[in-house]
Order: structure tokens, then sequence, then C-alpha cells
């Protein structure tokens, strides 16, 4: 058993929490349990999300349960597909994988006539796949989704899974992977799945990693294995499980319990308990990263991550040092960035951190203004703010797809209207003769869901699209005043769309506001175009509180 020791830091360096840490070598402390029955479920999400990808999936199946029946002809095979709230299907259930596999078999013709239908009901899947488990049996349900949970809500579905969680820790022998497949996928509800129920939870983005993760489960229940490992937290606060050979990290503030692990692999366990300061200082086990091993922190920051506890996985990642992981990551908060973050974890602790770089002291500048302080100011000044659409629209990352006018005809073309819009003002132009600086009018703020949008204000006339000619009046009605808005998601669900901005200012204030929180440099002359920089700024600031009576005016 060896020791450690690592101290919680906020962004700025600051240490605020303390830990020892104790691991433990489990690889030999059990006995290979060989030849037991394994029975491996299936779970295809079935939603209309996957019309793209429901091919591919069937052959990748058909391909895994061709290398099983190789491996371990007796294997039991269980397939369900689920969509909409009520709509989930047991294609088949505990069949041999030879009899899956047989020439002319129908359970085979149940795999290629998988297809996709309606929404998201995630954990009807998993209820019904309790249902097929039995006592003293290796089981493994694989659980694909490529979305969110929204049927009948996220919050139903949130609730209904952490009641599937429970019911599942009470059994034996059985644990969950999860593949969170493509880019929008719901990864925390994923991750604390996998985390809750001895399996990990697999980022994959294209249908030859599902079949890589696929693959490596089947190939895990064919071979020699242990018997679930459980421990006790006794005087702990926090233990984690970690094997780098089976790339598996489990956590628990509770009773752990680790089930599915190969039989030659590492298999370590780390034990945290809080301490106060004078405690950690104390102690003479060497701190993480200055003379200890790092893999308890990144096991932390992972572990903590996979239960939804954003903040202290960073605080985690401030305490290792590691420049490359602070550096891509202490910005996320959207389901795609904490996935990637995860899957920079996982690489950390099973693959070490070779290629990155390390500074020598804790934390970030905190000093530098968030985006969202500079679209305060801009927001007070809008109409005495000019920005380069054109510097804009070139870093700019869309949130929808694009409109195209008229009516599709049956051959597939576009029947344009017989009118247009044609701008009446004549905004600057840049030195390639391209519109490019107009006035900003607003910017709203949504706090409901994490968004801003810069809004561009230009006047319009109507016209005839075949001659030009303006169409001032109809039925009565005067349109010469006419406008047409055009909005720019800055940040859309917490995440930037927007790496720069490219401003002049009219008024001198704006100037020195902007000044006075380092986010223009220089002197002012308001024919001058300044650059603000986005790209490398905390979306919100870092000293924010989020107490429920401060929120105000906060997302």
């Amino acid at each position: 058993m060896s020791s450690n020791r690592f101290a919680l830091r906020k962004f700025d360096g600051t240490p605020y929490r303390y830990f020892l840490v104790d691991s433990e070598d489990l690889a030999s402390a059990q006995q290979q349990d060989v030849g037991r029955t394994s029975h491996h479920i299936l779970i295809v999400d079935c939603s209309g999300s996957m019309c793209g990808d429901i091919r591919d999936v069937r052959e990748t199946i058909q391909k895994v349960l061709t290398l099983e029946e190789f491996q371990n002809a007796d294997q039991l095979i269980s397939l369900i597909s689920y969509a909409s709230m009520g709509d989930v299907k047991i294609h088949f259930n505990r069949v041999k994988v030879d009899a899956v596999m047989a020439p002319g078999s129908a359970y085979l013709d149940q795999i290629r006539k998988l297809d996709t239908r309606g929404c998201t009901c995630i954990s009807q899947s998993l209820a019904i796949a309790q249902s097929l488990c039995r006592a003293g049996e290796l089981t493994c349900i694989s659980l694909h989704s490529d979305g969110w949970a929204n049927d009948r809500s996220s919050a139903s579905e949130n609730v209904e899974l952490d009641k599937q969680i429970k019911q599942y820790s009470k059994m034996g022998d059985v644990f969950v992977n999860t593949l969170a497949y493509r880019q929008y996928v719901d990864f925390n509800l994923l991750s604390k799945v996998a985390n809750s129920l001895s399996g990990k939870c697999l980022k994959v983005g294209t249908i030859k990693e599902v079949y890589t993760a696929l693959h490596d489960t089947t190939a895990l229940l064919a071979s020699s294995r242990f018997p679930a490992i459980v421990r006790s937290i006794d005087s702990s606060n926090y233990q984690i499980f970690a094997s780098r050979a089976d790339r598996k990290t489990n956590g628990s503030a509770g009773e752990l319990v680790i089930r599915g692990l190969s039989g030659e692999s590492d298999k370590t366990l780390y034990r945290y308990r809080e301490v106060d300061a004078a405690t950690y200082e104390a102690s003479k086990a060497p701190i993480c990263g200055e003379g200890g091993d790092l893999v308890p922190l990144f096991a932390f920051a992972r572990a903590q991550l996979a239960e939804g506890n954003i903040n202290p996985a960073k605080y985690a990642l401030v305490a290792t040092r590691d420049e490359t992981l602070l550096g891509t990551h202490y910005r996320a908060l959207t389901n795609e960035a904490l996935a990637l973050m995860a899957v920079d974890l996982d690489a950390a602790i099973y693959d070490g951190t070779g290629t990155h770089s390390f500074s020598a002291g804790y934390g970030l500048d905190t000093s530098r203004a968030s985006v969202l302080e500079v679209l305060r100011v801009l927001e007070h000044w809008t109409g005495k703010v000019q920005v380069d659409v054109k510097h804009l629209q070139a870093g700019y990352h869309h949130r929808s797809v694009q409109r195209l006018e008229g009516s599709r005809q049956e051959d597939g073309s576009l029947a344009l209207p017989w009118i247009n819009t044609r701008y009446t003002d004549k905004p600057e132009t840049g030195p390639d003769g391209e519109e490019r600086w107009c006035t900003l009018t607003d910017l709203v703020f949504n706090r409901n869901n994490a968004t801003i949008n810069l809004q561009v204000r230009r006047p319009i006339e109507i016209v005839e699209r075949a001659t030009g000619t303006p169409v001032h009046e109809v039925a009565g009605v005067d349109l010469r005043n006419l406008a047409t808005f055009r909005n720019y998601t800055a940040i859309g669900d917490g995440a930037l769309n927007i790496n720069a901005l490219k401003l002049r200012f009219e008024d001198k204030r704006t100037f020195r506001e902007l000044q006075k929180l380092g986010a223009v440099e220089g002197d002012y002359h308001p024919h001058t175009a300044y650059t603000i920089d986005l790209a490398s700024r905390a979306v919100t600031p870092f000293y924010q509180s989020f107490k429920k009576n401060e929120l105000d005016g906060v997302f």
C-alpha cells in the first residue's frame, strides 16, 4: 500500500480542500472465476435520429456476434431496441450465439429488420433488460444512445433512471457499459449510469468505434474473469477503482462494487480521506505530481465528472498542473465538451501524459475579463458600436440549417417568389469592396438556456424580383419603413460560437470601459478597428457565485 496527497485548487490556484490518498493493489486479492455462463444484452437506440446510422449498426451487431460465436458458442445473447415511451421491443432473449448466427436463423432476421422510429426513452429498455438477468450469470448490458433521453421528458427520464440504478445495484454479476454515440449525445447521463453500475462510458464517434467497444465486451465475457470486488467505504470519504488494462474507472462515496473484470489485469483501489489543512501539511506523503503519482488525481477528476460534479473535476485538474489538459478543458460546460474532457482524462489515466506540458505553479490567470463581462459592456452601448460582419461570419459556428427562399417543386427545383428584398442603407465596405460594417443594435441574453444573440438591424425595401421596382404599399399598408434583423449566436447553450469580434466604437466611453477590462489596447480612434479575442476567455467570470439569491443577471 502506498500513500499520496493533494489539494483541490480553485482556478486561481488557491487550495480549498485537502485529501490523503492510499492505494491498494487488488490484482492478487481475488481468485479467478472461470467457466460461468455469460450473457450479453445489446440495447439499441432506434429513435429517429439514428436514421442515418441504423444500417451500419445492424451490420456491426452481426460482425460482433460472428466473433462471439468463435470465442464462446454457448454465450447467451439478448437484443432489445427502444424509441418512444412504450415502444420497446425484445427481439430475442437468452439465445445461444451459435443459434443466433445459424444459417437461415430467425434471430438474424430480427437484427436485419432493426429500424428507426420515434423519440428516446432509455429507462424502459433498462427496465426490461433487468427481467432478462439471472443469478449466477455474468451479464453485461451494452446500452447504446445517440441523443437525449427526452420521452416523456428529460426530467422524468432522470428520475426513472435513478430508480433503475438503485435496483441494478442490488443485483449480483451485472454491469452496464454505455456507448455515447455522436456529438450531441447526453454524455453526462450515460456516464452516470455506467459509473454507478460497474461499467464504463465510451464516447464513440464512428461505427468502427462502436464495433470495437462491443468486441471488447464480448472478449471480456468469453475470457477468464474475476468475481465481483466489493469494498466498503470504511473511514474514507471517497474511493475509486482503476484498471489500465480494462480501461475502467469507477468511483463511489459509499460501498464500491466492481464487476466485469478480466483475469489478468492491473487492479488498483484508491481511498481518499479529506483532512484539514494542518493535517495535510503535517503529512509526509508525497504530493501528487511533486514526487507522488498523478493517477489518483486524474482518477478523482474522472470519477467526479462521471457523477456530474463538474467543478470538483476541474479543480482536481488544476491540482495536476497539466497545462495541456487544463488549457483545453477549463471552459468545458456542454455535453460535447465534457465528453471530450472525459476522453482526455481516460487517456491520461491509461496511457500516461508523455506529450503533455506542466506548469511550475498552480492555476490560471483569472484576471482576464470573461466573455459575459465583455458582452455586457457592448449591450450597454448598442447603437454606438459597429461590427465587421464579414470578419464575424468567417469564424462563426452555425447552429441551424440554411434556409432557402421559394417553394420546392416536384422536380426538386426551387420556384422563387415574385418579390425580393433590397437594403436601403449604404454600409461601409472593406478594401475588397464587400459590405462589412454594420451597427450592433441589440444583445439578447437568455438565462434559461445560456444563450446570447448579437443582433444587427438594417433597413430594407420590397422590390419586384424581375424588374427591381420598389413596392411601397400593399392593401393600404405602407411598406417604406421595413427592416431586417440578422442574429448571430455568440453563446449558444453555454458554448461559444464566435471566436473574436472586430469592432469600431462611435463613443469613446465604450472603448474606455472595454480597456478597463483588458479587452482592447492602444489609443482610441473612431475609425480604428479593434479585435476582441473571445476564444481564450472563460464564458462566465471565475469568481461568479452560483448561490440562488445571487443569480440575477447570470445564466
